[in-house]
């Protein structure tokens, strides 16, 4: 029998840990990278330079452009299929309106906005967009979501560290 494939990837929900959601009523979905997550995701590293010269270790020289951070909001961002984060708003007053009236109240409004493409649930975002309402969450918040995404994409996890040890 020949290889047969799901139409949609693997999805898993996960909770926010009680130090940052005592309810627990926090959740994120992600799905698993398929072959067109991971190639965006590789882009990431196409932009290296090494530079070697033979006479006695002259010039050696490497350059990446990219941090660990960026990777991890990029991976978050190809990957994330549901969340309701939610962020908290205060309205700009109307024109006109004295100071002494009363503020007008938060809004809330969720943080990651997303849709269903064929049936596979994504985020509805442009990636400015997310990194905009990624950058606002606590630098703690973000590092459990992103080892979420690593826990359904565990072949991404040691990447970046393979390659600094193969240098």
């Amino acid at each position: 029998m020949p290889l047969v494939i799901t139409a949609l990837p693997a999805i898993q929900r996960f909770w926010l840990s009680e130090e940052f959601d005592p309810d627990q009523e926090t959740y994120v979905d992600f799905r698993q990278a398929r072959r067109g997550e991971s190639e965006q995701r590789e882009e990431m590293f196409a932009k290296v330079v090494h530079q070697y010269n033979d006479q006695e270790h002259g010039v050696i020289r490497r350059e990446q452009n990219l941090n660990y951070r960026s990777q991890q909001a990029r991976e978050v961002y190809l990957t994330m299929c549901a969340c309701n984060i939610e962020i908290s708003e205060t309205p700009k007053a109307k024109a006109g309106t004295k100071k002494t009236e009363e503020a007008p109240e938060p809004v809330l409004r969720p943080l990651f906005l997303f849709k269903d493409y064929d049936g596979v649930p994504g985020l509805s975002m442009r990636e400015q967009e997310f990194e905009k309402a990624w950058n606002s969450l606590p630098d703690q918040v973000a590092e459990e979501l992103h080892t979420f995404c690593l826990q359904i994409n565990p072949h991404w996890s040691n990447v970046a560290e393979e390659d600094d040890a193969n240098f």
